[in-house]
């Protein structure tokens, strides 16, 4: 799946990323879902005609969100992925995934690393890489990503069961609806790990957290995560008190105290690529 709004010129490098999958691996579709955009992007999905690919607009722009949870809707695979129209899938993401998912029986959710670069696509930097391969039963993998959230929605395939079962993403909280509903999903679903970098993720100073991520609204979004995923986790009844109380200091730790740290604009950018953005000791 690929939500996109007005980023046309970076929509045709997701776009060709995606439908150069190889291994011999053509069992997938694309679902392109244009929200509202006002820069050609519709003008240029309808000239496509590549029957892999189905284009969809909405006649209004809606929130984040709602907008990836309409484009599941309208897909139909047992597994899927949200390619963000900013980044770039590597030619052998999809191939990796089924062998990964056909040794695992049971499996929900593949994690894997990314490589994350600029917006010239350099200054390459290997990010969340699992070490090997391995399998989490559920709700080991609740507990690791809490420790150390090093992921995104950009390196997750996740279930067509665990969307249904467990719930879309969140559209009540926009700036972390992806990371709060993967730990949500992770406290019912077995995980892989896989070793490799699947995907290439843009960071640049047009991404929603390089412009947010030093807000009073960012601070707020961490505390409404850790609230929503230790009320899941409670009703779930999956974890007993002591699992429960470390996974609420987990959140604390890793996701609310540093939100509370002041930062400046322009630090999201220089943590995330300290060689382009010139971060500073």
């Amino acid at each position: 799946m690929i939500p996109t709004v007005n980023r046309v010129e970076l929509l045709r490098r997701a776009l060709y990323s995606a439908l150069r999958q190889r291994d011999r691996f053509d069992d997938y579709e694309i679902v392109v879902l244009d929200n509202y955009s006002d820069d050609g992007t519709w003008d240029y999905l309808q000239s496509i005609g590549n029957p892999r690919i189905k284009v969809f607009r909405n006649p209004d722009r809606l929130p984040p969100a709602s907008n990836w949870n309409k484009a599941a809707r309208l897909s139909s695979g047992e597994f899927l992925y949200m390619l963000q129209d900013d980044d770039v899938a590597s030619p052998n993401m999809l191939a990796t995934v089924s062998r990964s998912i056909s040794r695992h029986e049971g499996v929900d959710l593949i994690c894997f690393g990314t490589c994350l670069m600029d917006e010239d696509e350099q200054n390459h930097r290997i990010f969340g890489q699992p070490e090997s391969e391995t399998f989490l039963p559920a709700p080991e993998a609740v507990m690791r990503f809490a420790r150390g959230w090093d992921s995104s929605i950009a390196q997750i395939v996740f279930s067509r069961a665990a969307f249904d079962l467990h719930g879309g993403f969140d559209e009540a909280h926009p700036f972390t609806s992806d990371a709060e509903t993967v730990l949500i999903w992770m406290i019912y679903s077995n995980v892989v790990l896989v070793p490799n970098t699947l995907v290439m993720r843009r960071i640049w100073p047009d991404q929603v957290m390089a412009k947010i991520s030093h807000t009073p609204e960012w601070r707020k979004a961490m505390s409404n995560l850790a609230d929503t995923v230790i009320g899941a986790a409670t009703d779930s009844r999956r974890l007993d008190l002591t699992q429960l109380e470390d996974l609420r200091l987990a959140l604390l730790r890793n996701f609310v105290h540093p939100s509370e740290m002041p930062r400046e604009p322009g630090e999201y950018l220089r943590l995330a690529l300290p060689e382009r953005y010139g971060r500073t000791s």
